[in-house]
């Protein structure tokens, strides 16, 4: 347990990926020189001639860790490999925070910490075979999508000036139309939560205890409308256009009467703004991303003035 590498003790000998297609290639895995295991079966084997799975365009294969590149057949004419990279976590950062990186020098050259691409797709691009990781949406095409923006960092005008105050979650939904293979308009609008609790006027006693469920004392929270126009690549998306946005910022100031009575006043500060925005999203899987979007309010359309504002939310992003 000392010596070993993160990734020998965590790493199972096979990992599961996924390899597809375009539906005018037929791609065949090299498995004579390759250990390959079918999801149903549990022995391992190294069949003398090539292996069709059945299904093949949208299996799960799991295949034997090694150092070795997976080959693949295209067209029984082309071949193009998957090849291994070290599995990150497990080997480099677990291991250095365990064992101050003696496993992972000592287990350097085992096979399970090594790692394949989980999502691979085999297309043809410029009269080459590719791996591009995920299936391409084709122009024309809609999608939706759901976000979820778990930290909003606000630099908001208030009634007093400019500050800034942070919130969690909200939600969004939206679409998004592919215009070309990998380029996208993007329509969103959603709300950021506003965790701010309304108080009327009132006389209290000092040490009331309805004052616990009071909360925080300033907060803020955003409505918005986006339009942009996207890029995509196998690992990232990004983007950027228009904003419309309502600001919402709300404090309840609070006087002491005297020494054992106070009272609170609520203030409020709304603008309405338009502005631009951009997106950085980094692609997980093919229908989850994880990203961050920074948009910026420079017209106050409420109070007919130029006003710099800005909010910053990371967000969680499916798309069906």
């Amino acid at each position: 347990m000392a010596l070993n590498s993160c990734a020998t003790i965590i790493n199972s000998p096979f990992q599961k990926i996924q390899i597809e297609h375009d539906p005018e290639l037929k791609v065949k895995v090299d498995t004579s020189r390759f250990f390959y295991r079918s999801k149903e079966a549990s022995e391992v084997y190294i069949p003398k001639n090539l292996y069709i799975p059945k299904n093949y365009g949208t299996n799960n294969l799991y295949f034997l860790r090694s150092r070795n590149e997976i080959p693949l057949i295209i067209n029984d004419t082309s071949s193009i490999n998957i090849k291994p990279h070290r599995s990150y976590f497990t080997y480099w950062l677990g291991n250095i925070y365990f064992t101050y990186g003696l496993g992972m020098l000592i287990d350097y050259q085992n096979d399970k910490s090594y790692s394949y691409p989980i999502y691979n797709y085999i297309t043809k691009e410029n009269n080459q075979f590719k791996n591009v990781r995920f299936k391409p949406i084709p122009k024309n095409k809609f999608r939706p999508t759901l976000i979820i923006p778990v930290i909003n960092i606000f630099h908001i005008q208030t009634d007093s000036g400019k500050s800034a105050f942070v919130s969690g979650f909200g939600i969004s939904g939206g679409v998004d139309y592919f215009i070309k293979d990998k380029t996208y308009l993007s329509i969103a609008a959603g709300v950021t939560l506003d965790c701010h609790v309304s108080r009327h006027d009132t006389i209290n006693e000092m040490h009331d205890y309805k004052d616990f469920y009071f909360g925080f004392g300033s907060l803020s929270s955003a409505k918005y409308l986006s339009v942009k126009i996207n890029r995509i690549s196998p690992w990232l998306e990004y983007g950027a256009g228009i904003t419309l946005t309502n600001f919402k910022w709300g404090e309840n100031q609070r006087t002491d009467l005297s020494d054992s009575t106070y009272f609170y006043t609520p203030v409020r500060y709304k603008s309405l703004n338009l502005g631009t925005g951009c997106d950085l999203k980094l692609r997980l899987t093919p229908n989850v991303n994880i990203g961050i979007s920074y948009n910026v309010a420079l017209y106050d359309i409420k109070r007919n003035s130029l006003s710099y504002q800005h909010y910053i939310s990371t967000e969680l992003i499916w798309r069906f």
